[in-house]
């Protein structure tokens, strides 16, 4: 789980701007990092394999953690905090 004290847009490339708090389940993954070119200043082409478990055991442990990120920020102590969901849209990720 990783929680960041504001905006965390596009895997944290995307500049957002404002006040906001970012929850989010983590998940190990043995994914690649590979080279586009011989210029040092390319982006790398990276591949997460997130939610590639044979097993679907990364399936269930994201949606635990997610499930526990609600739990975390429904607590009173964070009333005060929270605000809209910005992404998904609706906690089901419907609509």
């Amino acid at each position: 789980m990783v929680f960041v004290p504001g905006p965390f847009a596009g895997e944290g490339f995307d500049l957002a701007l404002g006040h906001a708090m970012s929850i989010d389940s983590v998940l190990p993954s043995r994914g690649q990092v590979e080279l586009r070119s011989l210029d040092p200043m390319d982006a790398l082409a990276t591949d997460p394999c997130y939610l590639s478990d044979p097993c679907d055991d990364d399936h269930r442990a994201l949606a635990a953690g997610l499930m526990l990120c609600e739990r975390i920020l429904a607590a009173p102590a964070l009333a005060p905090y929270v605000g809209e969901l910005l992404r998904p849209a609706t906690p089901t990720g419907a609509g």
